[in-house]
């Protein structure tokens, strides 16, 4: 079942690929990306100057360990092939969706990039709205085609990378009678033959393992291993490096216990992220599975308790950590602490997401500290053009300060970037009443000066 290409290489983290290009020294290649996430998250500025450098190694940007949360860094499983693009090597890319994520409309595609994308216009976001699959958006100056692997066209370019991650095959949705996440959701010899017979040519093939954190159920292992016989293994990455045993121990239950979390299942991620917490309670990112998968369930003085413990732990620097943990603490009713909490989670962020940015910023909505939440909402603004939230808030401000001009202009704002028809209908219809409601203050105030003038003219 080997895939195509010239050379074939096999790694746990799906971000070791850009090792892999850049040894072959890849440059504005075609880029075919088989995985169940899109990974091009946000990139803070000085990633993309470090990327972008020619004279500068990739090695000049620190990774982060997203699985242990042990260290923060410019870029991870998440956002890795938006360094790709940064650095030239990808000049345009083909996102192979797996069926059981693929999209059944465009504004589910949109309202994935409000979560996980960076670095697309307000224009190519909205333009997305109008077309249906395959779908396609500009990232930079990147064109991204979104298609199933029936949709893909038959290539014939001078360099073409292949790219899979094995999570591909994993199952996201309930299977009739139960579920037997073993049983891969695409048979991958069938997905091998498509390959052939429409990427005849890979210049290099790169396939992830993706099963630290759970992306890839550990019993599916076996069932598409064979894609990477005789495949070159590339080692890298914090986790890779500790983990001797990859079946066994409290590493293992807590990445099936990230796993049933990424697949919506903290009830059933809580007993494997207990049993990590119980055999090893000095690593902080297992006391982090439990406070999550606490949450998740309702019980947040579990959260509470695991939290603090995860944080006393001093194993943990995540700003994704401190911004669920801020979350937590925000639904117990202790504003103040949440704020401390997401403002650490803003000044640890290495890759300046709008999430954290936007979480504080309505943290401070919500305690009426409007100065402040206006300058989040800028901030978030400039990194993800279309979030409509930031806009409520720039709206909501300007009528808090009188400026009814910028509320109007920030409504509509806001109303242009969502993806939901209601909210979009109300934020017009505040824009409108806003509008009409001055067009009556100046016809006032002109009938004022009109007869502050017809009386001093008699």
């Amino acid at each position: 079942m080997r895939p195509p290409g010239d050379s074939l290489y096999v790694m746990e983290n799906h971000s070791t690929a850009l090792r892999v290009w850049e040894n072959h020294d890849v440059r504005e290649a075609l880029c075919v990306h088989l995985d169940a996430h899109l990974d091009i998250g946000w990139l803070s500025g000085e990633s993309v100057r470090l990327a972008a450098d020619r004279e500068y190694s990739l090695a000049g940007l620190h990774e982060r360990d997203c699985l242990l949360h042990t260290r923060e860094g410019h870029y991870d499983i998440a956002n890795w092939l938006g360094v790709a693009l940064a650095a030239g090597m990808v000049s345009e890319l083909f996102w192979v969706v797996p069926d059981e994520v693929w999209f059944n409309s465009s504004r589910q595609l949109q309202e994935l990039l409000t979560r996980q994308i960076g670095q697309v216009s307000i224009a190519s976001f909205a333009e997305l709205g109008r077309h249906k699959s395959p779908y396609r958006f500009m990232t930079g100056k990147t064109e991204i085609v979104v298609c199933t692997l029936e949709q893909l066209p038959l290539l014939h370019t001078e360099t073409l990378l292949l790219d899979i991650d094995l999570d591909y095959f994993a199952r996201y949705r309930d299977l009739p009678g139960g579920r037997d996440w073993s049983e891969p959701s695409v048979d991958p010899a069938d997905v091998i033959t498509e390959l052939r017979a429409r990427v005849p040519h890979a210049d290099v093939t790169t396939v992830s393992l993706s099963w630290h954190g759970g992306y890839l159920p550990y019993d599916l292992l076996p069932r598409v291993l064979p894609l990477c016989e005789g495949a070159e293994t590339v080692q890298g990455g914090d986790v890779w490096s500790r983990q001797n045993s990859r079946g066994e121990g409290p590493y293992a239950d807590y990445t099936r216990a990230c796993g049933l979390l990424h697949r919506k299942r903290p009830a059933e991620a809580m007993p494997f992220a207990r049993r990590a917490v119980r055999a090893d309670p000095q690593v902080g990112a297992y006391h982090y599975a439990e406070s999550v998968s606490a949450s998740a369930t309702g019980d947040l003085l579990r959260a509470a308790e695991a939290r603090d413990l995860c944080l006393s732990s001093g194993t943990v620097d995540s700003a994704q950590v401190l911004n669920d943990f801020a979350g937590i603490t925000a639904r117990l009713g202790d504003l103040e602490d949440a704020l401390l909490l997401q403002e650490k989670a803003l000044v640890v962020d290495q890759v300046e997401s709008p999430i954290i940015s936007g979480n504080l910023m309505a943290l401070y909505a919500q305690a009426g500290r409007w100065d402040r939440a206006k300058e989040l909402a800028q901030l978030t603004v400039t990194r993800q053009p279309f979030c409509s939230e930031a806009f409520v808030v720039l709206a909501t401000a300007a009528q808090h300060h009188g400026d009814r001009v910028n509320a109007v202009d920030m409504w509509e704002h806001a109303a242009e970037c969502s993806v939901d028809v209601y909210q979009k209908a109300s934020y017009r219809r505040r824009a409108d009443r806003l509008r009409s409601n001055r067009r009556e203050l100046n016809y006032v105030r002109m009938r004022r000066r009109w007869r502050a003038t017809s009386c001093c003219g008699n």
